[in-house]
């Protein structure tokens, strides 16, 4: 509509890392002036080789009061094995960024599936629910909480069941929870996740 391309933007309001895609290229370039950007596994150990996934840890280089220092942003993305962009040369490149490390699913073999594998087209039937949040209390199942003030017709219901199969490619089977209200967090906000799980050292698959 606009006749201009859509650039991906990341960053923190913590100001310690900024990243964003090129026109032609919708890897993230992460600013080096900015701050700088580490990739760590669950040890802490540093991670240098492309296509690893690994926390991003960043030290913004603008605050002179209290700057942050190695700050665990609980993002996991993972460097890129392509040449950098002909532009930006000097810019450290992620070839994605996969979602939060405590935003995920166990499936049924205890792999963790991010949160933001969920993402993308929804179906209509979406629509009519205005929040949805996430519970799990046991590996390859979750709760699926969606917020409506008047209940869900079935086909309705159905349309979004079948988004989750699909989504989750059996992996971990959805129950679906139609409540009139999700609580809210003290500082106003909605969990998307709550995970019981505690966290496996198995890889992390990101899935579409």
């Amino acid at each position: 509509v606009f006749g201009c391309p859509v650039l991906v933007h990341y960053g923190h309001s913590e100001r310690a890392v900024m990243a964003g895609s090129m026109p032609d290229d919708p890897r993230y370039f992460v600013w080096p002036l900015y701050g700088h950007v580490e990739l760590v596994d669950e040890a802490g150990q540093p991670i240098t080789e492309p296509g690893v996934q690994g926390e991003i840890v960043a030290t913004g280089f603008d605050n002179r009061a209290m700057p942050f220092i190695r700050y665990r942003t609980g993002d996991l993305a993972m460097w890129s094995d392509r040449p950098p962009h002909p532009a930006l040369p000097g810019y450290p490149v992620l070839e994605r960024i996969d979602g939060r490390s405590n935003d995920f699913f166990v499936a049924r073999d205890g792999r963790r599936i991010p949160v933001a594998s969920l993402g993308g087209l929804r179906p209509p039937a979406f629509l009519q629910v205005e929040a949805t949040q996430y519970e799990q209390h046991a590996p390859g199942r979750i709760t699926v909480r969606l917020q409506s003030p008047v209940p869900l017709a079935p086909a309705v219901l159905a349309a979004i069941d079948d988004y989750f199969r699909t989504k989750l490619l059996g992996l971990v089977e959805a129950e679906l929870a139609v409540v009139p209200h999700i609580e809210r967090t003290a500082r106003g906000k909605r969990r998307l996740m709550i995970q019981h799980l505690a966290a496996q050292p198995a890889a992390i698959e990101t899935r579409h």
